[in-house]
């Protein structure tokens, strides 16, 4: 129960991390702000609508399956953190994959490929021997 609570107050204080990060990027641009944190999430072209669970780039709508589209939002809303191959996994709802490796670079593949579909720009980085991380790319 005490690394629950540890593991909330850590996410808490990312979150909040995060959110310094975001408005020192967008040049603390409250309306900017905002937006990253809201719903409807818009990053260079890429535009993410949490509830509606619709990915569009260029209007152009991306197709992600379930586990695609939960593993892409658990990254998202950690922008520039790390997140690990266990989050990634607990994300997709797989149930101990037996090869976790394995599961976690197919999972991030079939995203990676997806997204390249509609664009050249890198949104998501691999962390080797640790995770993924989603990025804001350059214009």
């Amino acid at each position: 129960m005490m690394d629950e609570e540890k593991e909330r107050i850590l996410i808490l204080h990312l979150k909040d991390d995060a959110e310094k990060m975001i408005r020192k990027i967008m040049g603390n641009d409250s309306k900017t702000t905002d937006t990253v944190l809201s719903d409807e999430l818009s990053f260079s072209g890429l535009n993410i609508y949490l509830e509606q669970r619709r990915i569009l780039y260029d209007n152009m709508e991306i197709q992600l399956n379930r586990e695609e589209f939960n593993v892409l939002q658990s990254l998202v809303q950690r922008l520039g953190w790390v997140v690990t191959k266990e989050q990634i996994l607990e994300a997709a709802g797989s149930e101990d994959p037996q090869d976790e490796d394995n599961a976690v670079r197919c999972l991030m593949a079939g995203i990676c490929k997806k997204l390249r579909l509609y664009t050249e720009k890198e949104y998501i980085q691999k962390v080797h021997g640790v995770g993924y991380r989603f990025v804001i790319p350059p214009k």
